[in-house]
């Protein structure tokens, strides 16, 4: 906004007042404190991708297993991954189709050789540990897909629509 100068009617004043910085920052202040939460959600459901990546790629090498040896590893260093591509899950691979509550409680079944079940946790310390919706994804020999948390299952494998 333009304003004349009292003193010299020649020269014109510009710039923005006081009150109207004020309000443009508190506009700003209110859109952030609804989009950053957004941000970080969706932040968090994108990098879900990093495990189910890391669980595809065990499932194929498990396959490779039982071609060459005849039996299922129930170690994520002889599959050749102990964590995600991203380094944001820890991978865990045991014998057994496990379904649970707690994958940190999933035990290996070693009178079950020839089933398997892919386990990825968030990385205690890094940015997915926050992810309270889908704690723990996981696969096993049949296929079948899985998560802990708070969350709908399907959604954490991306099977559902995101909202």
């Amino acid at each position: 906004m333009c304003k004349t100068n009292n003193s010299n009617k020649n020269k014109f004043q510009c710039g923005f007042t006081l009150v109207e910085m004020l309000i443009v920052i508190a506009i700003i202040g209110i859109i952030a404190a609804f989009a950053y939460p957004s941000y970080q959600k969706h932040v968090l459901r994108s990098n879900r991708s990093d495990a189910i990546t890391a669980l595809a790629a065990l499932a194929v090498a498990q396959e490779k297993m039982l071609a060459l040896n005849g039996r299922y590893s129930n170690n994520a260093v002889e599959l050749g991954m102990t964590t995600s591509p991203n380094g944001l899950y820890e991978i865990r691979a045991v014998h057994g189709r496990w379904s649970g509550s707690n994958c940190s409680n999933a035990n290996d079944d070693t009178s079950k050789p020839r089933q398997y079940t892919l386990l990825a946790t968030p990385i205690p310390s890094g940015r997915q540990a926050n992810d309270v919706e889908c704690q723990c994804l996981y696969v096993d020999d049949a296929g079948n897909k899985g998560a802990t948390g708070d969350g709908d299952p399907g959604r954490c494998w991306n099977e559902q629509r995101q909202q």
